[in-house]
C-alpha cells in the first residue's frame, strides 16, 4: 500500500514513493536513469520475497543489485535495511 513519506523526506526526494506492506517499509526513488529501492523491517532483515515485491515497485527494470550493510547503523531500521539498485544496461 502506498503511503505518504515524511514531509522532510519528500522535500529532499520529490520523486520518491513510499510503501508499507505489514511491517516492511519500502522507498522507491529514481536516480538519474535508474532506480534505488530501500527495504527495511524494524526487527529483522527483509525476506527474499519481500525484496522481490519491493523490486517490482520499480517499474521497467529487469534486474537489480542487492546491497546489504554488514555493520548496524544508529537505529534498528538502519541496521535492517537492504538497498536494491537497478543494474545498468550492459553495452554489447
Amino acid at each position: 500500500m502506498e503511503v505518504d513519506p515524511a514531509p522532510a523526506f519528500k522535500e529532499r526526494f520529490p520523486d520518491a514513493r513510499a510503501y508499507r506492506i505489514r511491517e516492511v517499509q519500502i522507498i522507491v526513488e529514481p536516480e538519474g536513469e535508474s532506480w534505488h529501492v530501500s527495504v527495511s523491517h524494524p526487527e529483522r532483515f527483509p525476506t527474499w520475497e519481500e525484496l522481490r515485491t519491493a523490486a517490482g515497485l520499480a517499474t521497467g527494470t529487469d534486474a537489480m543489485w542487492v546491497y546489504m550493510p554488514l555493520s548496524g547503523g544508529a537505529s534498528p531500521v538502519e541496521s535492517n535495511v537492504v538497498h536494491l539498485y537497478e543494474v545498468p544496461p550492459v553495452a554489447s
